[in-house]
């Protein structure tokens, strides 16, 4: 092997090593980037379920959200699907009330 040989593979395999420590830096900065806002969007996610107000009903109860229902739904039910709806009605034992 030649002097000239070696001289040329030993500038040739630094500037390939500059080349691949660039890149694993740079994948190292952009990996830690990708945590930190997962992190950030995962706080943000559990602090906005955690605040979110449900509405008070005049007896100072909170009732839950309720969602609109679509006409493709209540086009295809049927009288039986809302009897089903009416039967689990659940009936205070004490004041024989319904709870809604």
């Amino acid at each position: 092997m030649e002097i000239k040989d070696a001289l040329y593979c030993i500038n040739n395999n630094i500037e390939m090593n500059n080349r691949k420590a660039t890149h694993l830096i740079r994948g190292y900065h952009f990996f830690k980037f990708g945590i930190v806002s997962t992190a950030v969007l995962v706080v943000f996610l559990c602090a906005s379920l955690l605040f979110i107000n449900g509405k008070e009903s005049e007896n100072g109860t909170k009732q839950p959200l309720e969602t609109p229902i679509k006409k493709e739904f209540l086009e295809n039910t049927t009288k039986r699907d809302f009897e089903k709806v009416h039967d689990s009605i659940k009936i205070d034992t004490m004041s024989k009330a319904k709870i809604d």
